[in-house]
């Protein structure tokens, strides 16, 4: 098990490679500082809407690089992901 979360490799990646590429696909690019930009902003909105640390959340999504957007916002949190295959 690794002390660190997936939102600690987005900071750590928006720090080093800032303007590289992180994602690409579906009509989205982002950069590893607009991954993690956007994470952010929508870890914001989560929060504002009553969800806290340990709530669970089940995503429901295509395979889209926006799916990643929405990981680090839950990892930021503290949310408990639901992965199914």
């Amino acid at each position: 098990m690794h002390d660190f979360t997936v939102y600690d490799i987005f900071q750590r990646n928006a720090r080093i490679f800032p303007s590289s590429t992180a994602l690409t696909g579906m009509g989205c690019h982002y950069t590893f500082k607009e991954l993690l930009a956007r994470s952010n902003d929508l870890a914001t909105g989560l929060a504002a809407h009553g969800l806290k640390k340990g709530d669970r959340m089940a995503v429901l999504a295509r395979n889209d690089p926006r799916f990643f957007v929405l990981f680090g916002a839950a990892a930021l949190l503290g949310y408990i992901e639901l992965i199914g295959c």
